[in-house]
């Protein structure tokens, strides 16, 4: 139901001119308010080590670029909110790591930011205000590499897990397929690759076309 939203509020509000600056800000408003309500959460009552709290995970840079791509319409930042963004927020609707309740503040901000991420980004492309170009696909790979290596060598300090580079989650996910460390890391490298790859088919086809 979650990914038929953004399209169906392009849809809804195409005859309007004020419409998408207006969306695009509602959006993003919220989406900074649940990434800031987040960090409040965890530092103000989880009372989690300082190490741990930053935003290093995929998740958490994917609601910042596309607080930035909502608001700019910046290229880059929509491109890799897309490819980021969207495939890692759909598989953690798919396969929720949740530690509390359903109704607990934390899953519910779980669920609403990884739910409005996927629909501000479906909204963008539905709407027209924001595309992928052809070879975006092939950088958005090769940055999400050199951001894992840059959070490895810090987690391999800090002594953190961010993108559980270090280990699996404790609940069900994709990696599991993949085996032990190193192996599930370079099982879901490989996994990255083809889901994006995929997902800039539509994209390459298209400008070949035209």
């Amino acid at each position: 139901m979650v990914f038929l939203c953004g399209p169906a509020l392009a849809w809804s509000t195409q005859q309007n001119a004020r419409a998408p600056a207006i969306i695009r800000g509602l959006l993003a408003s919220t989406l900074f308010a649940i990434g800031l309500s987040w960090y409040i959460y965890r530092f103000g009552v989880q009372h989690v080590r300082w190490l741990d709290g930053l935003p290093f995970e995929l998740s958490d840079v994917s609601l910042w670029l596309t607080v930035i791509a909502l608001l700019a319409l910046e290229q880059v930042c929509f491109e890799l909110a897309y490819y980021w963004g969207l495939s890692g927020a759909s598989m953690a609707m798919l396969t929720p790591n949740l530690t509390k309740p359903i109704a607990s503040f934390p899953s519910v901000v779980f669920l609403a930011g990884h739910g409005l991420l996927v629909v501000s980004i479906l909204y963008l492309l539905s709407s027209h205000q924001a595309r992928p170009r052809r070879n975006a696909w092939l950088t958005a790979f090769y940055l999400l590499n050199a951001y894992a290596v840059f959070v490895g060598i810090f987690d391999y300090l800090a002594g953190t897990n961010y993108m559980y580079l270090r280990h699996k989650p404790a609940n069900v996910s994709m990696l599991d397929f993949f085996g032990s460390w190193p192996w599930y890391v370079i099982g879901g490298d490989v996994a990255a690759l083809c889901i994006i790859f995929v997902m800039g088919l539509p994209f390459r086809k298209g400008e070949e076309e035209s």
